[in-house]
């Protein structure tokens, strides 16, 4: 066969300028296209879709607490196309209705005990309601910032019901209306505690007006138009989660789980096409997440309403190389690496597992290796970022199941929604190939992810 060349065209094209070229809006545009779709696509590229930096929604900011409302601080992050949603200065944003007044509704007869109040509550709303119930309403209200620390530990160590009851009695008697899944406790909840979502959309509108030289007859009549594209963010709210930002590495993350030595076949079918064009006339892109804001719906407190702002359940992150570079560096301590021989080539190996809840009350193993260990290697360190949190509850890796065997890592607290619970333990864990390595959980009810980082031996 003789060599040949194939040239294929593709759709972007760029100016080429000559002496005496006569140059129209329609070239301009074209020029501006070209940069801006090779731009967006390195960045969707390169970054994926969510906060590279910055960007915390926070209910006080320079010792100011307003009332209903939160900041924005600046920050960075990418949509799903590769377009910047850059805010430079601090927004406050309205989240929290105005609050209800207090009318308390008291239980008559008054409950005495835990189990005594859940059947009051089962009887005024009329929905079966048990003291398992009632735990899950108040770690719920913990989590979301109306109940105290202090009111919730004298709840489950000393069964004190008094605060729970006070906040309960603040909900007028009715028969909620309750479709599955929606349990009694989701509605006391949501009738004590607001949620509100905050999110972040690319935003662009003409500028700086400037007339038009030649007759611009016509666009009906219009002198001036518009001689510069502002961009900036739309940020959102809403009651109700936006719609879900799809992972845009989720097929090369399934490809890669099914068999990691796959990366070039993987890569080979994980292209995506150029980013969409965005009309100009019309406000179009997804809605990044930020935060999830809880506020108290009843006017109960002096301070602000605005409860809590939970910056990691829902936000995509998209780091930058800087970050990556920190986050691969700073869990292996000195202290760590002192064990490690000092002429062995440190490639350390960071293992993602997100677990989900299982039947809470008893304890568990997840398996992270079961007697199929691909090589020799040290659990350098770990940390466990809870989703789902029990009371008391801890996380452990262990080299055995059963809570047996020897410790990879100190007890790690699930106690708390979104807490990061760091391995406190200085010795590190061998495991030969073929062993075993596994997360005893406390209680099978918490959930979250685990990250492992392990050094090949």
């Amino acid at each position: 066969m003789n060599a040949s060349q194939i040239i294929v065209d593709n759709s972007l094209e760029r100016l080429r300028y000559f002496f005496g070229q006569l140059l129209t809006q329609r070239d301009l545009e074209a020029e501006q296209a070209f940069h801006l779709a090779l731009r967006r696509l390195a960045q969707r590229e390169t970054f994926g879709t969510g906060t590279i930096a910055g960007l915390r929604v926070t209910p006080e900011h320079d010792s100011v607490v307003p009332p209903r409302s939160v900041f924005v601080l600046p920050g960075l992050a990418m949509d799903p196309d590769g377009r910047e949603l850059l805010l430079e200065e601090v927004v406050c944003l309205l989240v929290a209705d105005e609050p209800l007044p207090v009318e308390p509704h008291v239980f008559s007869p008054v409950p005495g005990s835990k189990s005594a109040l859940a059947a009051a509550v089962a009887a005024r709303f009329g929905a079966a309601f048990t003291v398992a119930n009632l735990d899950e309403v108040v770690t719920t209200l913990f989590q979301r910032g109306l109940m105290p620390e202090a009111d919730k530990n004298a709840y489950f160590n000393s069964a004190d019901i008094s605060v729970i009851k006070t906040f309960i009695e603040l909900i007028a008697p009715s028969t909620p209306v309750l479709t599955p899944p929606t349990t009694l406790q989701d509605w006391i909840v949501d009738q004590l505690v607001g949620v509100t979502y905050v999110g972040a959309r690319y935003a662009e509108h003409g500028a700086d007006p400037a007339p038009a030289v030649l007759d611009a007859a016509c666009c009906g009549g219009t002198q001036c138009f518009a001689s510069r594209a502002q961009e900036g963010v739309e940020l959102a709210i809403s009651s109700s989660p936006f719609p879900d930002v799809i992972d845009p590495f989720v097929g090369l993350r399934d490809c890669l789980d099914s068999d990691p030595a796959l990366l070039c076949g993987c890569l080979l079918d994980a292209w995506r096409g150029l980013p969409a064009s965005a009309s100009p006339c019309v406000q179009e892109g997804a809605i990044v997440p930020l935060a999830i804001v809880y506020w108290a719906r009843f006017d109960s407190s002096p301070a602000s309403q605005v409860l809590a702002a939970d910056n990691c359940a829902l936000r995509p992150l998209a780091p930058g190389g800087p970050s990556l570079r920190a986050l691969a560096g700073a869990p292996v301590t000195a202290t760590r690496l002192a064990g490690a021989q000092a002429d062995h080539t440190f490639v350390p190996v960071c293992i993602r597992l997100p677990l989900t809840a299982a039947t809470p009350g008893s304890p568990d193993d997840v398996p992270i290796f079961d007697g199929n260990a691909p090589y020799p290697f040290t659990v350098l360190d770990s940390f466990w970022v809870t989703s789902t949190a029990i009371g008391g509850a801890t996380v452990q890796i262990r080299s055995a199941s059963g809570g047996g065997g020897s410790a990879g890592s100190s007890p790690m607290s699930a106690a708390s929604a979104s807490l990061k619970a760091r391995d406190t333990d200085t010795d590190m864990l061998a495991v030969a190939e073929g062993g075993s390595l596994f997360l005893r959980r406390s209680n099978a009810g918490v959930a979250g992810t685990l990250v492992v980082y392990l050094m090949k031996t």
